[in-house]
């Protein structure tokens, strides 16, 4: 396939098949349906937790939020002591045209989230001569928010008001409008600010187009995610005030495909074009009535590429590394994902100059609570022995320790979602005594049980033991009470009687046993492989990765207990399912080797006996 002169990366957020497919098969997304038929589409498989910002930031670093920094939508604010939209600060990868940028590929940025303020290329060298950012704060008439600054005065009149909508204009979206009482019902007040954030986005992104559509161009759009969770998908006859408003998301995607037309017209015939999603809005990361979980979509077509379904499910992780592969070069150090090859079948063979391993090597604490070792934090407690009282301050810090108990839950589960479960503990234990003493944090009351699951997996049971009779005895009658006394089961080593509570708990509530959450599932999972009982264990595992099958643990559990039932064949496809997710796992090797080796294929096992003992040696399965 010959290499294209430019890529129209598109991102639509929360976009999702089931809202999507259905005005496709209607004709209602011309633009798109043109793409879909001269390309691949397919779901895209999110991280979690699905933090959209994360996420974003995800596809296009091509690191998981450990390595690049982005765990929540806002960051701390030293000047208020509160918190603000997350910016750059936060940011500790390049974002892929960062990277193509400093070989001397032409890319522009508009709209991305973690973007502001907009600046240079994070790894700046003489090639990168030709790159434009309008960073995500642009819409809100922050300054800071164009690269280079003297392109601002040149684009600032492009903003688009969410009072310069008319009348007949938000008539496409909700028919009948004239029926809304505005000074009760502010919801079409904030579907104008929507789309007037993705109004603004179009004309700064058209407008660098129209000036040279050569190497990448990234724009991304929020009306989807934003209108979908204004406008949630209920069952059942819609109330009088909410019926009003039946067309707004279908009307949300019309106007995107809209938009989408005109940029593949000015990114011209021969460009490659792709429109992604991170997540399905409005959906839970976990469907506890189906046992399944949220996916994002990805369109693709251009020169060269077969129409088909893709044969392997993307992640959000295996954009960044094919951008980079369409220009020819190899993914770095530290960016885990794959290459799609139905949009890129060459290998790629140039390097990156001058670049190393991508993004942060250590997780460590989440800065931003109780940190009184700064410089800042001993001048404003000696003001306040003077008797100063920062009254915003104090205002402004609850939502600054919720913002803190977020990001540390959010890196607790990126790390134990990669199988680096002793690294989450610290984490687990540092918000759990601050949750349990502060009622305006109940939100996050489970906690507690994401810990005790955490004990289980890292053998320290009589801590899981003592963690799930507090929560037991602290309210026998909370809702958490029976995954408490299954992790209590689990901690004694009764995995059948954890079941039988998880079994009994979803009868009451009238789902299908599997729908409890797949971190419970991979403990249940685990407690069968300690009593030997594979079959149970190996069911336990699929239901996790029946929600999330980007779950290190679930593939790793899985292919042992395949294994020790013989089944060689599927436990080699668990173990480079887990391999995949995490290729440094010598103990993963070594079962896909024996797995092999058992089906006679010699040559692959004795590659992968190659690969485990190139790595660190790690205890068989």
């Amino acid at each position: 396939m010959p290499k294209p002169h430019n890529v129209l990366l598109v991102g639509w957020d929360g976009a999702d098949w089931k809202r999507v497919q259905p005005l496709l098969e209607s004709g209602a997304l011309p633009n798109l349906a043109r793409l879909v038929e001269r390309g691949v589409m397919g779901d895209v498989a999110p991280l979690t937790p699905l933090v959209p910002p994360m996420l974003w930031t995800s596809i296009s670093t091509g690191v998981t939020p450990d390595r690049h920094g982005v765990l929540d939508g806002v960051e701390d604010d030293p000047q208020t002591g509160g918190v603000r939209p997350v910016t750059r600060q936060s940011l500790a990868a390049p974002h892929v045209w960062d990277l193509l940028a400093a070989t001397g590929v032409p890319c522009r940025a508009v709209g991305w989230p973690a973007t502001h303020p907009a600046a240079a290329p994070a790894r700046n060298s003489p090639g990168a001569t030709d790159f434009l950012c309008v960073s995500d704060r642009f819409a809100a008439g922050t300054s800071d928010s164009v690269w280079p600054r003297e392109l601002e005065p040149e684009i600032a009149d492009l903003r688009f008001s969410a009072d310069e909508w008319t009348g007949a204009d938000l008539q496409l979206f909700v028919p009948e409008l004239g029926k809304i009482d505005q000074d009760k019902d502010r919801r079409l007040a904030k579907l104008a600010i929507a789309l007037a954030e993705t109004a603004t986005h179009h004309a700064a992104a058209t407008a660098l187009l129209e000036r040279s559509n050569a190497g990448l161009t990234a724009v991304w759009y929020g009306a989807a995610a934003r209108i979908t969770e204004l406008f949630p998908e209920t069952s059942g006859p819609l109330p009088a005030e909410d019926a009003v408003y039946a067309e707004a998301v279908n009307g949300a995607y019309r106007f995107l495909d809209l938009l989408l037309g005109r940029l593949v017209e000015l990114a011209g015939p021969e460009a490659l074009v792709l429109v992604v999603s991170d997540r399905a809005a409005g959906e839970p990361e976990f469907h506890p009535e189906t046992g399944t979980g949220s996916q994002g979509i990805l369109c693709a077509g251009g020169p060269g590429i077969t129409a088909e379904e893709l044969l392997f499910e993307p992640g959000v992780l295996d954009i960044a590394p094919t951008l980079l592969a369409i220009f020819g070069f190899q993914a770095p150090s530290g960016m885990p994902g794959y290459v799609i090859e139905e949009l890129c079948p060459e290998a790629p063979t140039r390097e990156l100059p001058g670049t190393g391993r991508i993004g942060r090597e250590s997780a460590g604490p989440v800065d931003g609570h109780e940190d009184e070792s700064t410089d800042a934090s001993i001048d404003l407690a000696e003001l306040r022995q003077a008797g100063y009282q920062d009254t915003v301050a104090a205002q402004r810090r609850p939502e600054a320790i919720e913002a803190w108990v977020r990001r540390t839950l959010n890196l607790a589960r990126v790390l134990w979602s990669q199988g680096r479960t002793p690294e989450a503990v610290p984490l687990l234990e540092a918000v759990v005594p601050t949750v349990a003493s502060n009622p305006a944090l109940s939100r996050y009351a489970d906690a507690p049980l994401y810990l005790a699951t955490a004990y289980l997996e890292t053998g320290r049971s009589a801590d899981a033991r003592r963690l799930a009779n507090d929560l037991l005895q602290a309210d026998p009658q909370s809702p958490l009470a029976s995954l408490a006394a299954a992790h209590l089961a689990m901690a004694d080593g009764n995995a059948r009687g954890a079941e039988q509570i998880l079994r009994k708990e979803a009868l009451e509530n009238q789902r299908p046993a599997a729908a409890v959450s797949p971190t419970t599932h991979v403990a249940l999972g685990n407690a069968w492989l300690r009593t030997e009982q594979w079959r149970e264990a190996a069911e336990a595992f699929r239901s996790a990765l029946a929600a999330d099958r980007r779950m290190l643990g679930a593939s790793s559990g899985l292919a042992i207990a395949l294994f020790r039932q013989a089944k060689f064949e599927e436990a080699a496809e668990a173990a480079l399912d887990a391999i995949r997710l995490q290729p440094h796992q010598p103990a993963m090797h070594d079962l896909l080797g024996r797995s092999m080796h058992a089906l006679g294929r010699h040559d692959d096992a004795a590659a992968a006996f190659a690969m485990r003992d190139s790595m660190q040696p790690v205890g068989s399965a």
